[in-house]
């Protein structure tokens, strides 16, 4: 559900949130006029909500915005009662509620991972804000094209590449989607323009900003690591009464443990497949297009699948326009 984006301390992220809730809204207003279930006091809480939609576009302030994306939402869930639509004030209920909580997820969030993304932001000029967010998207831009957020999973992607082949080996992986960011302009109409020329022109001042920073102070003395990190199997609880089996010179054996699937961008080093990954692992079908939002190619589909078939632990199901993954049991 898209205001479930609103739990999160992250202004930038239920912004976020509020603008696709909008988005669903010019998608939906249209049957209702067929319908013609709109009477004329509908229709003029219609005109309120585009007027504090188009306020909320036009500031800079994030307060103000949140504050107009808000108001146009309440005006649209009084102008179409008929579509039940889930009301935005629960879910603020709810994040205020829980506001102390979500503070200090996001305090240990930023504790663990805040130091690569931060460093990242460094490596590009400091071109674009990045943040680590307690959010549900692995990859979140702002509305306002001021910020760039990644989710817990995302920002541990980050951290993993970062410890294993450097930061620009980071850099690189991540330079598809932060030039692409960089390359759109608000179009006037809460949507963006997306312009090639200017993506190839930010790619390399991008890979330009990266060599001034490679010689500050800032900069890790290796730009480039070689190596792996050992990623400690779960521990196995114990049966009551059952002794732990030794081995020579009273070496304890390990115990059998279940061989489950690793995230695949852990395995192929792709932030992307990661992405994909993470939106599917649930079991439940999803619509293709969410999957694949924000992923740089289509291709990442078939790549999943052809990882799932070479590991033998799920299965990739794609029907037209849905996708489903299936977790196959694996024998101890």
């Amino acid at each position: 559900m898209i205001l479930k984006g609103l739990m999160t301390v992250s202004q930038a992220n239920r912004i976020a949130s509020l603008a696709y809730a909008l988005q669903w809204y010019d998608q939906a207003l249209p049957y209702l006029v067929q319908k013609g279930t709109l009477d004329a006091k509908a229709k003029k809480m219609l005109e309120l909500a585009v007027k504090c939609r188009k306020q909320g576009i036009g500031t800079s302030n994030d307060n103000e915005k949140e504050t107009s994306f808000l108001t146009a939402l309440r005006q649209y869930e009084k102008a179409c009662p008929s579509m039940k639509p889930p009301s935005v004030d629960k879910f603020y209920g709810l994040f205020n509620a829980k506001k102390v909580q979500l503070e200090a997820k996001q305090q240990r969030l930023e504790g663990k991972f805040g130091s690569v993304v931060q460093l990242l932001q460094k490596a590009i000029g400091n071109r674009v804000k990045l943040q680590v967010a307690d959010a549900q998207k692995p990859f979140q831009y702002d509305p306002g094209l001021t910020s760039v957020s990644y989710n817990r999973e995302a920002a541990k992607s980050l951290v993993v590449k970062f410890r294993q082949e450097g930061i620009l080996a980071v850099l690189l992986d991540q330079l598809p989607i932060l030039a692409q960011h960089a390359a759109l302009q608000p179009d006037g109409h809460g949507g963006w323009s997306y312009d090639p020329a200017r993506h190839v022109v930010i790619v390399e001042e991008m890979l330009g900003s990266f060599i001034q920073f490679a010689k500050t102070s800032d900069a890790p003395k290796r730009l480039v690591r070689s190596g792996s990190i050992v990623i400690k199997a779960p521990k196995v609880p114990g049966v009551p009464g059952q002794t732990v089996p030794r081995g020579p010179k009273g070496q304890v054996t390990p115990r059998p443990t279940i061989t489950g699937h690793d995230v695949p961008g852990s395995r192929q080093r792709s932030f992307m497949c990661s992405m994909v990954y993470e939106r599917i692992k649930d079991g439940q079908e999803h619509p293709l297009a969410d999957v694949l939002a924000g992923v740089d190619t289509p291709d990442r589909i078939k790549q999943l699948e052809r990882y799932g078939q070479l590991w033998g632990t799920f299965d990739l199901v794609i029907k037209k326009d849905k996708v489903v993954l299936s977790h196959k049991q694996v024998q101890p």
